[in-house]
């Protein structure tokens, strides 16, 4: 789901949000980073499992893009590098283990020798 919104409290308009299973993460046009909605396996980065009524800054900054899964979210940042959170039971982080992460780890150190399909 691509699609440009400017919330009531925003001062940046979304420049695109997209969707998982009972979540939503948004990117603004600063590229900063911001989910809601179900956070049980920390899809929304903030260190804990708890389910978010409202927008809240996921600590990333200069995102290029964003992209979720059914319980996980990977964003690129500008300066080429992967970040992922959430559910990890099959390597779906890729950060080498199957440990859910509440918080972003970062996946890869420079998109030059990789690509996100």
């Amino acid at each position: 789901m691509f699609m440009t919104w400017k919330g009531k409290n925003a001062t940046t308009a979304n420049v695109k949000i997209v969707g998982g299973y009972n979540y939503f993460v948004s990117m603004d046009a600063s590229g900063k980073v911001y989910g809601w909605g179900q956070n049980n396996n920390g899809q929304l980065a903030q260190g804990n499992t708890t389910n978010y009524s409202t927008p809240v800054y996921m600590g990333i900054d200069n995102a290029t893009d964003i992209a979720t899964g059914a319980y996980y979210t990977l964003v690129l940042k500008e300066d080429g590098t992967v970040w992922s959170a959430g559910y990890n039971g099959n390597g779906e982080l890729g950060n080498g283990t199957t440990a859910n992460k509440t918080n972003f780890v970062q996946v890869i150190k420079t998109m030059a020798k990789h690509w996100i399909i």
